[in-house]
Order: structure tokens, then C-alpha cells, then sequence
């Protein structure tokens, strides 16, 4: 008889384990209230939630294994219609919704707030409204979102709000919009009231038209979660500006195999390079200040920098040579490698000379993805002696 219930129970766990099971929210009532001031209606035949009310929604939370909104996990719902005189989403309304391909935003919203929209997988359409002051942490992050059109009025946008939004290709920024813009390929930078861009907030998960980025020279951080989930994204070049890396800045960035970066990081946040696979770090200074670098991070996260065993180049020389083509060049061992994607830019011998003519380059590398090489980009290269092109 033992042995009999012995094998009904393995039998039982061994069909777990093989077709596990997924607890799903029971069907979502005709009609609620979030509080005092704010109901809500659903339509069961058309997936369409209705809400309408006065003031801020409610916030919520995760407690005794799930969320305590009402809306949690339905995937029922398809469309939601939030009612003027609204003026904000809570922390988890609509997290994990991940049927709604709709949303409906008043003009008296001023804030969506964390994790709010989060996990909506289809959610592709949400305009957001004039008046939106305030978009906090993780409020879209692993949507569906195709388009986002950043406000005139938004002045606060928290670091990870459109994280790992792989949908998504670019940004658009309001032109009165004196807190945020966006670079012509739609990377997300907050900027001073001069439009100078100083944070890098959000590079698009979505953004596939090239592999190599250039970081501009005014920008000193990489803000958290700013490169988080793109999957093309295989040469990055940080300017001598940057001075912090945050938190899971390149998160499960898979593509990610070469950085070049100088001396003046003086802090790299936690998961900074999880998921990448970088091969090649080019430094600009020397040994030790590679060591007081490295120094700088949380063991796990040197941990995941260097479990590719990567080549670092100190004394690395390193450069924009094209719209998205970086040079690197190490001195003591003659050694010139140019990576990146599409035409070097237009050089000649004097106005314009190419930045490695005239060097001691002994041997040339050159990346699959270089379409042409300018004239005159080796000029006076007395000592070249070998060119490889992968």
C-alpha cells in the first residue's frame, strides 16, 4: 500500500513538473470602487474598463503573495478609459494587464506613477497627455509601447519609466520641453534649460537601425536601466564626461561585446553589465587607475564585466570616426582598430585631417559592418604594415 501511494505521488510531481500550472485572477466584476471618490465599469463583451472619478487613484502593493489591485492580472481587460478630472495612475493599477492594447490617459493627469502600466505586454497605444508633469520608475517598463511622444509639460521622468520596452524604437520630445529631448535616432537625454544634454535616460530597447553608439561629449551619466533590454546594441563609446554608470545600465544588453571608457568613472551601479557579453574594454589611462575602476563596482557587478575573460586595453586612444563608427587606437602596440556600422566621415590633410593620420599605427583592423573608408584616412601612416577586415 506505502508503495503504491509512493508512486501516485511521484507520479503526480513528475506531471507538475511536466505541464506546470498557472494560477489566473478570477474574471474581473461588472463594476467597483477604487475609493471614495473613483468607481469603475467593465464591459466583459468588449474587454473595455471604464474608469471615472475626481483626484489621485490609489496606490498599491504586493502583499501575501500577489498585488492588492482590483485589476491585477486580468487579462480580460483590453481597453481602459481613464475619465477627466483623474490627475493620476497608482503604484500597480495595471500591472501585469498584459491583454490591453489600449489606453485612454484625461488631460488632467499630472502623474503615472511607479510600475503603474508595467508588464502590459500589448499595450502599444498611450498618448500622453499635455499636462503630464510626472512619469516615476518602472511606470511602462516592459510594455508594448510602438510611439512615445514625451509632453511640453513633463518635467520628471525617473530612470527605468520605459525600461525594456523592446517595441519601442525611439523617443519624441515636445519642442517646449525644457527638462528632456531626444537626439535625432530617439535616445531619451535630460537636459539643462539650454537644451544641453547631460543624463543619458533611455536608449530605446527597440532601437535596431544601427549597433555602434556614440555618447555625447556633455553627457556625465548613464542614468539606471538606460540601456536595459536592446539586443543590438554591440559597440558603445562613453566620452571622458561620463563620470556614473548606474544601476543595470546595460542590462541583459545581449549584443554587448566592446566599450570604450575613461578614468573619470568614479562609480558603476549594481548589474550594471548583466547579460552582456563583453569582449573588449579600451581605457584610456593606465594599469592603475584600471584597478581604482574596478574598484568602483559591487563585486557581483566586476564579476559579470569580466566573465568573458575580456582583452582590456589600457593607454587606449579612442574616437568617433563616422555617424556610428568609433575608433580605438593602443600606442604601445602600434595596434589602429575601427568598428562600427556604415561610411567613415569625409577626411583631408588639412582642414580636416583623419585623427589617426600621421600616427605609428602598424596594423589596421576594420569591423564588418565599415561600408567605406574616407581618402586620405591613413595619410602619412609611415610605419602601416598590415590591414585585416573581418
Amino acid at each position: 500500500m506505502k508503495k503504491r501511494v509512493l508512486s501516485i505521488l511521484l507520479t503526480l510531481t513528475l506531471a507538475l513538473c511536466v505541464f506546470p500550472f498557472a494560477v489566473f485572477a478570477e474574471g474581473l466584476a461588472a463594476s467597483g470602487t477604487l475609493n471614495s471618490n473613483i468607481s469603475w465599469t467593465f464591459n466583459s463583451d468588449t474587454g473595455a474598463l471604464t474608469v471615472t472619478g475626481t483626484g489621485d487613484m490609489p496606490d498599491y502593493k504586493y502583499e501575501g503573495g500577489s498585488y492588492d489591485s482590483p485589476f491585477y492580472n486580468h487579462n480580460e481587460i483590453k481597453s481602459v478609459t481613464i475619465g477627466e478630472g483623474i490627475t493620476s495612475v497608482g503604484i500597480y493599477t495595471f500591472f501585469r494587464c498584459s491583454k490591453i492594447t489600449k489606453v485612454q490617459l484625461p488631460s488632467t493627469l499630472t502623474k503615472i506613477r511607479t510600475y503603474a502600466f508595467s508588464q502590459c505586454y500589448d499595450l502599444g497605444d498611450c498618448a500622453l497627455p499635455a499636462n503630464l508633469k510626472t512619469i516615476e520608475a518602472q511606470a511602462f517598463s516592459i510594455s508594448g509601447l510602438t510611439a512615445v511622444a514625451i509632453p511640453d509639460h513633463t518635467d520628471t521622468i525617473e530612470d527605468g519609466a520605459f525600461g525594456s520596452c523592446e517595441k519601442l524604437p525611439a523617443f519624441t520630445v515636445g519642442a517646449a520641453n525644457t527638462a528632456f529631448a531626444a537626439d535625432e535616432y530617439g535616445v531619451l537625454y535630460r537636459t539643462d534649460a539650454s537644451g544641453t544634454k547631460l543624463k543619458l535616460l533611455q536608449y530605446p530597447a527597440g532601437l535596431t537601425a544601427f549597433d555602434t553608439y556614440i555618447v555625447p561629449d556633455t553627457v556625465t551619466e548613464i542614468c539606471k536601466q538606460a540601456f536595459i533590454g536592446n539586443k543590438t546594441i554591440r559597440n558603445l563609446m562613453l566620452p571622458d564626461s561620463v563620470k556614473t554608470i548606474g544601476g543595470a545600465a546595460f542590462y541583459d544588453c545581449t549584443a554587448l561585446e566592446r566599450i570604450a571608457l575613461s578614468d573619470n568613472v568614479t562609480s558603476v551601479g549594481a548589474q550594471a553589465f548583466f547579460g552582456t557579453k563583453i569582449k573588449e574594454i579600451y581605457f584610456t589611462s593606465n594599469q592603475t587607475a584600471w584597478m581604482n575602476f574596478k574598484n568602483y563596482m559591487p563585486a557581483a557587478t566586476l564579476e559579470q564585466l569580466l566573465k568573458n575573460e575580456p582583452t582590456v586595453q589600457c593607454y587606449a586612444e579612442y574616437g568617433q570616426c563616422g555617424e556610428h563608427m568609433m575608433y580605438t587606437y593602443i600606442d604601445t602596440a602600434g595596434e589602429l582598430r575601427i568598428f562600427g556600422c556604415g561610411e567613415m566621415e569625409e577626411y583631408d590633410t588639412d582642414m580636416w585631417p583623419s585623427p589617426f593620420a600621421s600616427s605609428d599605427a602598424q596594423t589596421v583592423f576594420i569591423d564588418a559592418g565599415v561600408a567605406r573608408i574616407s581618402d586620405y584616412a591613413f595619410y602619412d601612416c609611415m610605419k602601416l604594415t598590415a590591414f585585416t577586415v573581418d
